[in-house]
């Protein structure tokens, strides 16, 4: 379905954008950039556009979560429009895959999962989000949360781990879900554990996430005051 919806991508997809060339330039170049300095240090922020500003990289996301995809893909062939577009058409799979997870947890069905799923890869609001593959790759956030429930029945830390480790890779891979996912969580937990001394094990692992990604957060706010 996904070589369908995005047809004739995965026969141009080292030479076309799928969208138009506004924002997947940007971002294209965005994750070129990653590959060639290391993400995070003086030289990564001090990209080589705006001079003579300083930290131009907190002039936009980061994207840093999905060059566990893209990063591959340019080392390998040295093109950087094919590593987005891997990254652009793996989204819909990915985010089918999680939903589904997320849906047979709730459910125990499979036949309704595999709806969710594809209700998730394909719906209007990822339709109207094209040119923004950032918004596409919203596929930790369903794990997060898949990772939560599975910590309800079955309390163990690996579950708060995967939780974590989802919240921290969605947060770094698009700037809004920073905010949309977390507003979500503190949603869940109200709804589904409301017991403080429950929340507590959640709380502490959502915080040792977000301790990880306080450097470039402080970054982001030195650049801005700058």
């Amino acid at each position: 379905m996904a070589v369908a919806f995005t047809f004739p991508l995965i026969l141009r997809g080292g030479s076309a954008f799928p969208h138009d060339a506004g924002d997947p330039s940007l971002n294209t170049w965005l994750l070129w950039w990653s590959t060639t300095r290391l993400p995070l240090s003086a030289d990564w922020w001090n990209a080589a556009i705006f001079y003579p500003a300083r930290n131009v990289m907190a002039l936009s996301e980061l994207l840093i979560g999905l060059l566990p995809i893209t990063a591959p893909v340019q080392w390998a062939t040295g093109n950087p429009l094919l590593a987005y577009n891997v990254a652009f058409f793996l989204s819909f799979p990915l985010c089918g895959l999680a939903a589904y997870l997320l849906a047979l947890e709730l459910t125990g069905r499979r036949d309704v999962s595999v709806l969710a799923g594809l209700a998730f890869a394909f719906g209007p609001y990822r339709t109207n989000e094209l040119s923004h593959f950032q918004m596409l790759s919203y596929y930790w956030a369903p794990i997060a949360l898949w990772a939560l429930h599975r910590y309800l029945r079955d309390p163990r830390v690996v579950w708060l781990v995967v939780f974590a480790g989802s919240w921290l890779m969605q947060s770094l891979s698009n700037g809004y879900a920073l905010f949309h996912v977390s507003v979500l969580i503190g949603l869940w937990l109200i709804w589904f554990v409301r017991d403080i001394r429950k929340m507590i094990p959640i709380l502490g692992a959502w915080a040792a996430a977000l301790l990880i990604m306080a450097p470039a957060l402080l970054a982001y706010r030195s650049a801005h005051r700058q």
